[in-house]
């Protein structure tokens, strides 16, 4: 045992006495000596023994040591029953710490059955007692909507009352309350505020945020270089949606000069930690060479993580890549098909094209229009022009039963007003031969035109034609 200092020996001197005679107070404090180790060797042994003797006096700081020495298996057999005990007994007497605990306890099931409501009743009377850290939870819980009726206003109270006693993501998540007008009044510069005193503590998503704040469009104070700094500070504390960011500055020149090597070297640390749209991103710059030599087989690399993982733009592109045959995949239009499939029923437009397109040429062994049809309707219904105007070709060559211009009219008339040029070619003729619409110079001058624009070779022939008022 080290030599006791005149301090620890004062404090022993000062609480010995009344506590051999039956102090609660006392025998808490001899505890705590032992427990804190100041100047005189940790003694967990005699820790318990002093606040055994105060917890059964009905002290509640003992009461709460104790079960955290049960707890903990300090000085005492670990034992989660008995650690549950005393901290029930110091909730019983408001004890914050306890409170704060047991609710922990119930959120999480450990040891006891999980229940939200409790936690949220045993952080409601810790809050109360002025338990920070239980503020920032039942905040947290409003504002989750996790075993309470979401309600970001009460959220609001108890985030706040947490982020004055500087509690620093109590005052993250008021802000982004603030920031939104979740719970209440919208309130720009409150939120700058408190996620300016999260961000200056090194809370890394506070910095991300702070720089989002600098470049919202309606802000004051937009600065993308501004930006660019704090989410550098969150970049170094290894936050990949800031690394992200910084990559995507260096690729389009904002706030920074434009440095595609630099770009890909952010993506890179973003894409390390898992950041999926960094990887969609690598794949895309290495497959269609966008800053780089061209490399399908990096691209490859990049876009089956995230395929793997769900996302549907990767999943669209290694269909393209099983398709095609290139970077070292097999070429497969079966693999490739399946790999729409997962995209597509995730609601990616392209995919959903695609996947029609391979039931009406037959690419997976077998043509069925109608499948064609229903998956070129759910990418129509995103305004994907290349599919309204296959819609429109399934019913003009009458692949869906009998043969219908007015149908395909009106899946054509979308698909050029959405640009398509073969669309517009359409349109063009429809007008120009009064088929199935009233004959139309003027508008058929128009769809010509837009689709020569685009250098439709067919449309350019039939805009000179017309133009000169020559027979087709």
């Amino acid at each position: 045992m080290k030599k006791k200092s005149s301090h620890a020996r004062l404090a022993i001197e000062r609480w010995r006495g009344a506590a051999e005679e039956g102090d609660a107070e006392a025998q808490f404090h001899m505890g705590a000596i032992y427990a804190i180790g100041n100047d005189v060797s940790p003694d967990f042994g005699t820790v318990a023994e002093w606040w055994t003797r105060a917890a059964l006096q009905g002290y509640p700081d003992a009461q709460f040591g104790l079960g955290h020495l049960y707890e903990t298996g300090s000085g005492v057999e670990k034992d989660h029953a008995e650690a549950l005990k005393w901290w029930l007994l110091a909730a019983g007497k408001m004890h914050s710490e306890a409170l704060f605990r047991l609710g922990l306890k119930h959120i999480l099931g450990d040891g006891i059955p999980k229940d939200p409501d409790k936690s949220r009743k045993m952080w409601h009377r810790a809050s109360l007692e002025g338990h920070a850290k239980a503020q920032l939870y039942l905040g947290e819980l409003y504002a989750n909507g996790e075993g309470v009726v979401r309600d970001p206003g009460e959220a609001r109270k108890w985030l706040l009352l947490a982020a004055e006693a500087d509690e620093v993501e109590a005052q993250f998540q008021l802000a982004r309350l603030l920031e939104t007008g979740e719970g209440g009044t919208q309130d720009h510069k409150e939120a700058f505020k408190w996620c300016r005193r999260a961000a200056d503590k090194d809370h890394a998503w506070a910095q991300f945020a702070l720089g989002c704040m600098y470049i919202r469009n309606d802000s004051d104070r937009k600065d993308h270089r501004k930006a660019i700094e704090w989410w550098l500070l969150a970049a170094r504390r290894n936050l990949p949606i800031a690394q992200y960011n910084i990559g995507m500055s260096y690729n389009t020149g904002l706030g920074v000069p434009r440095n595609r090597t630099k770009a890909r070297r952010w993506f890179r640390k973003a894409a390390a930690q898992g950041f999926l749209d960094a990887h969609i991103i690598l794949g895309r710059a290495y497959y269609y060479g966008d800053g780089i030599r061209r490399n399908v087989k990096m691209a490859r690399k990049w876009w089956m993580e995230a395929a793997e993982k769900g996302r549907p733009e990767a999943q669209y592109h290694m269909g393209l890549i099983c398709l095609s045959g290139l970077g070292g995949e097999e070429q497969s239009i079966r693999n490739a098909v399946n790999w729409w499939r997962k995209a597509a029923e995730q609601g990616d437009a392209m995919s959903q094209y695609r996947l029609g397109f391979a039931y009406h040429a037959g690419q997976n062994g077998r043509q069925d229009q109608k499948e064609a049809a229903r998956w070129w309707r759910k990418a129509a219904e995103q305004n994907h022009a290349p599919a309204e105007y296959g819609l429109g070709l399934l019913h003009h060559q009458g692949l869906l039963g009998s043969r219908d211009d007015a149908q395909a009219y009106q899946w054509w008339i979308k698909a050029a007003r959405h640009g398509y040029p073969e669309a517009q070619y359409r349109v063009g003729l429809m007008y120009a031969r009064g088929d199935t619409v009233p004959r139309d110079r003027k508008q058929a001058l128009e769809w010509f035109r837009k689709a020569a624009e685009q250098d439709h070779a067919e449309a350019r022939d039939h805009l000179s034609l017309l133009q000169s008022d020559k027979p087709e």
